[in-house]
């Protein structure tokens, strides 16, 4: 599943623990503007045209603290069997 999310000017924040899967790999890639990743406590910033990936298991968040829009793809891929 993929998701395209336009982030507004004010502090977006969106945060997701999944425990009951047992491998979940979420990868988020920013298309314009900036986007801080918090995954496991630890902040990273992904600029246009980079991305990241981690196990969405993990407890994580997106941050757009900047003051533009800024322009994401989410793709969240469950265990394939």
């Amino acid at each position: 599943m993929s998701v395209v999310f336009h982030l507004p000017v004010t502090v977006f924040t969106f945060c997701v623990i999944r425990q009951a899967v047992q491998d979940l790999t979420e990868c988020v890639r920013v298309v314009a503007g900036e986007l801080i990743a918090e995954v496991a406590g630890v902040d990273y910033t992904v600029v246009g045209g980079e991305g990241v990936s981690f196990d969405g298991r993990l407890a994580h968040r997106y941050r757009n603290e900047s003051d533009k829009q800024t322009e994401i793809i989410l793709s969240v891929t469950p265990p394939n069997p």
